[in-house]
């Protein structure tokens, strides 16, 4: 299976969080991850904060969720780091007050999709994002992402 494929098993639905699997467009070019230190990351942060600055409507929260999605979907493939990932997620976190509340609507996409993937380091790579998550995310944030980020969400002592 190439990068771009979907996953074996993983439905093409648009699912309630409004993020659509793999028909939405593309928002996060690949030559931004190519070139994330050199340019990558700037531009899309500069993305966030555009798509921050916007009044709330179904536009903005969909580009805002693919955006999302697509910066998370490059960590589960492998071509970025969990930990620059969930740095620049914490950045983003701080944008407007209810971006937890999106990224928690993506991580519920990824769980399920990622539990389809037949190759497990992809669920693995997810798995590590939601844990990295943990220690800038607000716990409420890791609860509401699945069943992996519950469990996940166990070992965090501040929760108990």
């Amino acid at each position: 299976m190439h990068a771009g494929a979907t996953p074996r098993g993983a439905l093409n639905i648009r699912v309630s969080c409004g993020v659509v699997g793999k028909m939405a467009a593309l928002i996060l070019p690949t030559d931004w991850i190519k070139n994330w230190e050199k340019s990558g990351k700037n531009e899309f942060m500069q993305l966030c904060q555009d798509l921050a600055g916007k009044p709330n409507n179904e536009v903005f929260l969909k580009d805002l969720q693919t955006a999302l999605y697509e910066l998370c979907w490059h960590v589960v493939h492998g071509g970025l780091k969990v930990d620059v990932a969930a740095s620049l997620l914490a950045d983003v976190m701080e944008m407007r007050e209810d971006m937890p509340s999106v990224l928690a609507d993506v991580f519920c996409v990824l769980d399920i999709e990622t539990a389809c993937l037949e190759e497990k380091h992809k669920r693995d790579h997810f798995t590590q994002l939601v844990g990295a998550c943990l220690v800038s995310a607000p716990c409420s944030l890791v609860f509401f992402s699945g069943r992996s980020a519950v469990r996940v969400l166990s070992h965090c002592s501040s929760c108990q």
